[in-house]
């Protein structure tokens, strides 16, 4: 359960910059990847920038164990806990099958230093 002091720490946080992340979620949405371990659903919802905590989780849980990603899914899409559940079942597999990984580009770098420094700053209240 949250306190009331992380809940006030979790709303002060800026919003951050995602456009790091819009070509990879376009390619999500919008290209048909039947072997992908999940496709996104018609109308999938998004978190917004304020919603950092959120996101940071997502980035997290693509993550693959050697630090790469997984390519081309959006960080930024509310999952369903079914969806959550195969990545987490597909993380366990890839860890030990030595599955390729994409290597964040720049602009993912940058969201990435924009999560960390919104959760520096979110310490810090």
């Amino acid at each position: 359960m949250f306190t009331p002091f992380i809940l006030a720490a979790a709303a002060s946080v800026a919003a951050i910059d995602t456009s790091g992340f819009r070509d990879s979620a376009h390619h999500w949405r919008a290209i048909n990847q039947p072997e992908r371990i999940m496709q996104a659903l018609p109308d999938q919802p998004s978190y917004k920038k304020e919603q950092v905590r959120e996101i940071a989780d997502n980035v997290l849980l693509f993550q693959r164990a050697n630090g790469g990603w997984i390519k081309d899914y959006d960080m930024m899409a509310v999952l369903t806990e079914e969806q959550k559940l195969l990545r987490k079942n597909e993380a366990n597999q890839a860890s030990s099958a030595g599955m390729a990984v994409a290597v964040p580009t720049e602009e993912q770098q940058e969201v990435q230093l924009g999560l960390y420094e919104a959760s520096i700053a979110r310490n810090k209240i």
